[in-house]
């Protein structure tokens, strides 16, 4: 075994984190090489530091720590409020209704008028004409008097 190999076993070396073999030959490499046995002291201790320090650090329950932020952060609730489109889109309904109703022709002028009555008198010759603009009844008589 070559000292990077045995570096790389080191932080696998706990009980447990190698196999037999592996122990051996790391056992072997460490008893051999001082360079080695310096790096494993060094990430020992490092390893040591690091569990007495996370060990003392108070690590918060979750419910604590939702506490804190909605302390820290308390949003008053909005009414619900329907989506914007929905208010845009009643007066656009309401003026596509006044459009409707008012640019909407209405019914057909009728293209025949009727008379209930013409009276002709003596004349000889009556003429009858409808307006079809205004719907005017026009008659023209002429009298043969004169």
């Amino acid at each position: 075994m070559n000292c990077s190999e045995a570096e790389s076993l080191l932080p696998a070396a706990d009980p447990g984190g190698l196999s037999a073999a592996q122990q051996r030959a790391l056992a072997e490499h460490l008893a051999a090489c001082p360079a080695c046995r310096e790096a494993q002291a060094a990430f020992t201790d490092l390893l040591e530091t690091w569990r007495k320090e996370t060990a003392q650090t108070p690590v918060p329950t979750a419910a604590t720590m939702w506490a804190r932020v909605r302390a820290q952060k308390q949003v008053p609730r909005r009414p619900h409020r329907p989506n914007p489109m929905f208010w845009l889109g009643l007066p656009l309904a309401a003026a596509a209704a006044v459009a409707f109703v008012f640019l909407t022709p209405g019914p057909a002028a009728p293209e025949t008028a009727r008379a209930e009555f013409v009276v002709t008198g003596d004349a000889a010759s009556t003429m009858v004409y409808v307006d079809k603009e205004s719907g005017w009844l026009v008659v023209w008589a002429a009298d043969q008097k004169g």
